[in-house]
């Protein structure tokens, strides 16, 4: 049967709309803060501990004692099978530690306050796995200092070309829309949070550098420019000349990062080494730092750490670079 003239209009007018009612559904929720629903407004200084779990990892950012605004976070994962076939309950679970960056800082600004795109209320049972929470077992759960849990939540599926998603609010079964970017970000914090680096104070603003070896102290002063307004280093005896060797091994000492975080065991270890030698810092104003260089022999080989009043624990660098800085160390010394 042909299809008359206003009939096939009216086809081609339904399925207009269908198609952008279809695309209208698939547009991304707006994150602008108007927008934004404030579920609660946490007080970012009582918070104490944040876990992020699911049945193959586990994340856990503590805050540190020991360090005012410093937080650990530490990492639990099950290995990637290696052979086929194998359960991942048999698999060896993957550990590790670091100190958080400033970065993370900005991630918990998210919880002052805790926003939500949309809030959707409480579904049916029936309706939950539209949302992605009916089997979930990943959860982020907020505690204060005392334990205290402050926010709980099941987190469900991504919104699709968004990294929105889905979440319920364990203390009142409210499902909402909620933008991923903490949840996303805290699932790898390796790749977003490690902290790196060694001190907090950049090496342009140094005025003063005292390195102590051997049972002998040198000091050198960071405050005299060349005709070019480059920083030297000169020594704080003799004429006052710049030492070209100190120059190089202070930019090289400068490059030195944070590889791995010492385990408490090595830390335990290593706080009863002897170091090799001692950098103490001195920036604007009142800014101090002591970095020590430590030396482990394992299985043969030498492994380089260091400790600063920055980090309050020991990170291994690369050898290469800590064997470098060794070696040159008695010419840096005027030996």
């Amino acid at each position: 049967m042909r299809m008359s003239r206003d009939g096939l209009w009216s086809w081609w007018l339904a399925l207009a709309v269908c198609l952008g009612a279809a695309w209208w559904a698939s547009i991304p929720v707006k994150e602008h803060s108007a927008d934004k629903v404030a579920v609660v407004n946490l007080d970012l200084s009582r918070i104490g501990n944040i876990d992020l779990s699911a049945q193959e990892m586990a994340v856990t950012g503590s805050r540190r004692q020991d360090l005012t605004g410093r937080w650990w976070i530490d990492i639990k994962r099950k290995a990637a099978p290696q052979v086929a076939n194998v359960p991942p309950a048999d698999l060896p679970a993957l550990q590790e530690r670091f100190m958080a960056s400033a970065k993370f800082d900005e991630m918990l600004a998210l919880f002052s306050p805790f926003q939500a795109l949309r809030v959707i209320g409480k579904p049916a049972a029936n309706q939950l796995k539209e949302f992605g929470l009916d089997n979930s077992t990943k959860t982020l759960v907020v505690k204060d200092l005392t334990g205290a849990v402050l926010l709980s939540l099941k987190i469900g599926k991504q919104l699709y070309g968004s990294r929105n998603v889905y979440v319920m609010d364990q203390a009142d079964q409210t499902v909402m829309l909620i933008a991923g970017d903490f949840v996303t970000d805290f699932e790898k914090p390796e790749l977003r949070v490690y902290e790196r680096a060694i001190t907090r104070l950049p090496m342009e603003e140094i005025q003063a550098v005292s390195v102590t070896a051997g049972g002998k102290i040198r000091k050198f002063s960071h405050l005299k420019r060349d005709s070019k307004s480059a920083l030297l280093w000169t020594p704080e005896e003799g004429n006052g000349a710049p030492v070209a060797s100190a120059a190089s091994w202070f930019e090289r000492f400068d490059h030195l990062k944070a590889a791995t975080y010492a385990t408490a065991e090595e830390q335990a270890r290593l706080s009863n080494t002897a170091a090799l030698f001692e950098v103490a810092l001195t920036g604007v104003g009142s800014a101090t730092e002591a970095i020590q260089m430590r030396k482990l022999t394992k299985a043969g080989k030498d492994e380089y750490w260091l400790t600063s009043s920055f980090l309050g624990w020991h990170v291994k660098v690369a050898a290469t670079r800590a064997e470098a800085l060794a070696k040159d160390l008695p010419q840096l010394m005027g030996q």
